[in-house]
């Protein structure tokens, strides 16, 4: 071996291996521009635009070394370790190969680069293993969002019944379709917001619309009556206004959840319904008010309290 050989550096070794091991060390942009102009091994000097792609304070010889980086796997380093936001999402933008966008995912330090990563994923059952084993619960979610609910039915639920996160289980049942395995899973759920979180079918929609509407006017128009026109106003008149009232609140507060989704319970029902029956059957009877609003009370409870007492029974979901 000769003398120089024991003190040249290893990136100028002639065995482009040891280049290469070498550069993989190396940070420095002056030494990284030598090897770069050169050296005549395409393999280092790929490893060289990679490691100014990573570690360069400068856009501009990131962006250079970006635009002439041609190896997947080394844009693949570049976009789980280099500095630079702007670097490392530019480097996921050129990455094709999905095992390789896949890695960025799980071994990127950066969240916000594993989800702009996994945006780029096509392969479900890579999307799949994400959502289910990915460390970080917000690519979890993220995954779950991803994923196909029709096709994966089964790992939803296993996710929902085993994921120790409360945001990935919130986000997995909304996309459980079997509604008597969701309102299980979501019974079950420890926490409330994730017991919250299931929709409801549009049928309950439906009727929450007319909880917000019909009752709460027909109420209305049951305390305007009892006022109108009366020169003496009796207790019973002043009771039965205010559990009217209190009525019209329950079916706002009822209807407006039903109507976003979301079912609350079955408390808000059996209050306002005793306040709309207590109230309306006073009005009746002590200021003579039409038979027919007990007609149309009875039409109502028939076509709407009932069906609805009946759909919350098969999807109940208690606070």
């Amino acid at each position: 071996m000769a003398l120089k050989d024991l003190f040249r550096p290893k990136w100028e070794d002639p065995d482009p291996k040891v280049r290469i091991a070498a550069l993989k060390e190396i940070q420095d942009v002056g030494i990284l521009n030598k090897v770069i102009t050169h050296d005549t091994n395409e393999n280092v000097i790929q490893i060289a635009w990679g490691q100014i792609a990573k570690y360069s304070d400068f856009i501009y010889y990131c962006k250079k070394a970006l635009e002439n980086l041609k190896d997947q796997e080394i844009i693949a380093e570049v976009a789980k370790n280099a500095k630079d936001d702007y670097v490392r999402k530019e480097a996921v933008d050129r990455l094709i190969n999905q095992e390789l966008i896949a890695d960025v995912v799980k071994n990127s330090f950066n969240r916000l680069t594993k989800k702009i990563a996994l945006e780029k994923l096509k392969d479900s059952e890579i999307i799949a293993d994400i959502a289910k084993n990915n460390e970080d619960e917000y690519v979890r979610v993220a995954a779950v969002k991803k994923l196909d609910s029709s096709k994966w039915q089964e790992l939803l639920v296993e996710i929902a019944k085993n994921d120790e996160s409360e945001n990935v289980r919130k986000e997995v049942v909304k996309k459980i379709e079997d509604q008597k395995l969701l309102v299980e899973i979501a019974k079950k759920d420890e926490e409330k917001n994730v017991r919250d979180s299931y929709e409801i079918p549009l049928i309950l929609r439906i009727y929450g619309m007319f909880y917000m509407i019909f009752p709460s006017i027909f109420s209305i128009y049951v305390i305007f009556v009892i006022w109108e026109k009366k020169s003496y106003f009796s207790t019973t008149d002043v009771i039965s206004t205010a559990v009217l009232i209190c009525g019209i609140v329950g079916f706002i507060q009822l209807g407006s959840g039903l109507f976003k989704g979301r079912l609350k319970g079955v408390y808000w029902l059996i209050f306002m319904n005793i306040c709309f029956v207590f109230g309306l059957l006073m009005a009746i009877f002590k200021r003579g008010l039409s038979i027919t609003l007990l007609v149309l009370f009875i039409t109502y409870f028939c076509l709407i309290t009932l069906p609805l007492i009946i759909s919350i029974k098969n999807f109940e979901k208690f606070d």
